[in-house]
């Protein structure tokens, strides 16, 4: 059997298909530019300071409705990096549904406390993490 060696930098390239060899591959982390593994998941996946309840109540607490002449409702979709640290990197925007809301969900976002960071062989690790926040009518 011949190894496979990948080198991946991207979200958007975790799937691999060599037709050739007609063999897929889907991988459970990549390696940052600096080298270092962000997994999808870990053995203790990360966790809000005061669990699910509490993200959900500093959301709510934190968003502010943009003064916008549409009234838009949806779910933004957000994904980040919880580092080794707690701390959050890499902030992206999976799906938004208008300028004003997305970057209100980003700026909730950049605006959470560090996080319980997850764990893998009882080790802290690097994981992606989704966080959806929905904006409903006033």
């Amino acid at each position: 059997m011949t190894p496979f060696l990948f080198r991946v930098h991207s979200l958007k390239k975790r799937i691999f298909h060599s037709p050739k060899d007609n063999i897929i591959i889907k991988l459970k982390y990549f390696r940052t530019k600096k080298g270092e593994l962000i997994y999808d998941k870990a053995d203790q996946m990360p966790e809000f300071p005061g669990g699910v309840d509490s993200l959900m109540q500093f959301i709510s607490a934190t968003l502010q409705y943009p003064n916008t002449e549409a009234d838009v409702t949806g779910m933004i979709i957000t994904m980040f990096t919880v580092e080794k640290s707690g701390k959050i990197s890499d902030i992206k925007l999976l799906r938004g549904i208008e300028k004003d809301y997305d970057n209100e969900a980003l700026r909730i976002i950049k605006l959470m406390p560090d996080w319980i960071p997850g764990k893998k062989n009882g080790k802290p690790v690097n994981v992606k993490t989704i966080v959806p926040i929905r904006f409903l009518l006033k």
